[in-house]
């Protein structure tokens, strides 16, 4: 089954929800809150048009970044997760492959956390 119903889905660096965590990114955290407050804006005002636009925080996600880390930076980010691990590049893309595809045809102008438990919003 085709779906014609257009969809975006965007990304904002997960400290946007969880603070900053020490790590020194303000830009980044402003930027974050930018893309939510974008895609608020943008679900609710395309709403009418079927169109729908949804948010992806991800938090710490383990990937190449992490072999240029030391393990006391990789150990002070896992301290900050209430889950206790990482997350999957695998489950980010799950989660936007969902709310790309038909299933997801309520849901606009939303953010998902991706963060473990670590969102304070």
């Amino acid at each position: 089954m085709t779906d014609p119903t257009p969809r975006s889905v965007t990304a904002a660096f997960g400290c946007a929800c969880c603070g900053d965590g020490g790590f020194g990114r303000r830009r980044l955290l402003r930027g974050g809150m930018g893309a939510i407050a974008a895609t608020a804006a943008l679900g609710k005002g395309l709403a009418k048009t079927e169109i729908r636009v949804n948010c992806v925080t991800p938090a710490a996600v383990r990937t190449a970044i992490f072999e240029q880390m030391t393990q006391q930076h990789i150990d002070f980010m896992l301290s900050k997760i209430p889950f206790g691990q990482f997350g999957g590049i695998d489950e980010v893309a799950s989660l936007v492959c969902c709310l790309a595809s038909a299933e997801a045809c309520f849901s606009t102008g939303a953010v998902f956390d991706v963060s473990g438990g670590r969102a304070t919003y």
